[in-house]
């Protein structure tokens, strides 16, 4: 059986309101079950209640207080083969490519249409195109 989007749940880890806001909309297009975190310390309480069902997160690079790269190490700890896609505002840089070495999945660039979510996050999760 193919997988579909409507079996995955995603995180979504930002700071910024208005971009969690749209995350959540577009995903939800998409057929995804969506978490919400404003912070990276959030998104590990969420994670830690969450982790059975949490098959991604998309995680914002730049945040105030914990950051992403932050984040991604704490997130990993909890939960090692969790799978965790950057979005950056940034391009790729050498934090991107630390990250990226360190096990994180992928990046997408910020801000980032319907199209390139649908596909990135269908290629990670290795599923149907049919989304």
């Amino acid at each position: 059986m193919t997988e579909t989007a409507e079996m995955q749940t995603i995180l979504l880890v930002d700071d910024e309101a208005f971009i969690r806001e749209i995350g959540e909309e577009l995903l939800t297009m998409l057929g995804y079950n969506v978490l919400l975190a404003e912070s990276g310390e959030r998104a590990e309480e969420v994670l830690a209640a969450e982790k059975q069902h949490v098959r991604l997160v998309l995680l914002d690079l730049i945040m105030p207080g914990l950051s992403g790269a932050e984040t991604f190490r704490r997130l990993r700890t909890v939960a090692p083969e969790l799978k965790i896609l950057l979005a950056t505002g940034h391009g790729v840089d050498s934090e991107v490519r630390d990250l990226l070495n360190q096990g994180c999945v992928g990046y997408i660039q910020k801000p980032y249409t319907f199209a390139d979510l649908k596909s990135r996050i269908a290629r990670v999760l290795g599923l149907s195109p049919a989304i």
